[in-house]
């Protein structure tokens, strides 16, 4: 039902839209933040649960979502066994492959993070893999970290209201 407008993959105009909206908050070559949720499964059936077996015990699935501050959503990775932390569930992403061996989105000019040039990146929370496309909070205690990371989080969270209006659904 939400396919048209809200999953889809990415074009240059999108790409150049989200490009220039993350560029005005600070953030230009980000297209989107990554992030995973999980959530109880009452009705999972009887011969899965040990594979969907949550931090808790109890069965539970993990969703992984790429997202713009539109609330469109570019990946999606959904119920993969055996996904019971943000780590195994990234193994398991196509998103996270491509990023891997650089295969990513281009917008219009590069940037340099950390001292690598790149194509695009996302934004995401502390217990991804530090890989280069993956900015990540600062900790550090001087005021320019504190700043980035305080801007950096509240940009990402556009991620944590995906999950809200998907959940309660």
């Amino acid at each position: 039902m939400f396919e048209l407008e809200y999953l889809r993959h990415s074009n240059k105009d999108k790409l150049r839209e989200i490009d220039q909206h993350y560029a005005s908050l600070g953030f230009p070559g980000c297209i989107g933040c990554v992030d995973v949720a999980s959530w109880r499964w009452d009705r999972c059936p009887v011969g899965w649960q040990g594979q969907y077996t949550g931090k808790d015990k109890k069965p539970c699935n993990r969703l992984e979502v790429v997202c713009d501050d539109f609330l469109r959503i570019w990946h999606v990775n959904f119920g993969a066994p055996e996904s019971r932390n943000d780590i195994n569930i990234n193994n398991q992403s196509k998103f996270f492959a491509e990023f891997l061996v650089e295969k990513c989105p281009e917008v219009e000019q590069e940037i340099t993070i950390n001292g690598f040039v790149l194509k695009c990146y996302s934004i995401c929370d502390g217990i991804y893999s530090e890989v280069k496309h993956l900015v990540h909070s600062m900790v550090g205690d001087t005021a320019k970290e504190k700043l980035f990371s305080c801007q950096q989080e509240a940009v990402r969270k556009v991620v944590e209201r995906v999950f809200a209006f998907i959940f309660s659904r």
